[in-house]
């Protein structure tokens, strides 16, 4: 059995090319990153060779938590993106890595929670940029599944 090493919104992986400081700045670093065991614990930034060699998984999660408002599309595709970029970053560094979104949107009223329309939106993004998408709801639950033929796992 494989096991994996795990961190939540670290910025050990290594900065992407984002180096102005300004109000619009978004943290590069996934929300959570997986590891293959080979990493041994070992993910400090100063590992970062060592730590992008043995990423598995980059995980982005977006929550709705907004009273009167719902999750746009735009901003998970924002982040769908971000994580296409983290993935080619990757694979240039001679790592593979799985991108993942999970939405949770869990609005009580249905006036909070995405339209369908919004939700087709961010399937199709998902599926056109190969990122894993899992979408949930109070009553509706949908996954986009990655090609794994084009993210090269072994």
């Amino acid at each position: 059995m494989r096991r994996f090493g795990l961190t939540i919104q670290s910025r050990v992986i290594f900065e992407l090319t984002n180096h102005t400081n300004t109000r619009t700045t978004r943290e590069p670093t996934p929300d959570i990153v997986l590891f293959t065991s080979d990493i041994q614990g070992d993910f400090r930034r100063r590992n970062n060779k060592n730590t992008l060699t043995h990423i598995f998984m980059a995980i982005e999660v977006k929550a709705s938590e907004r009273a009167q408002s719902r999750l746009l599309p735009g901003e998970i595709t924002e982040d769908i993106l971000k994580l296409e970029a983290f993935r080619k970053e990757a694979q240039r560094r001679g790592s593979n890595v799985v991108p993942t979104m999970v939405v949770i949107d869990t609005a009580p009223d249905e006036n909070e929670q995405m339209t369908d329309d919004s939700i087709e939106v961010i399937l199709d993004e998902a599926k056109k940029h190969n990122v894993g998408l899992f979408y949930v709801s109070p009553n509706r639950q949908e996954t986009v599944e990655w090609d794994l033929s084009k993210l090269s796992i072994q």
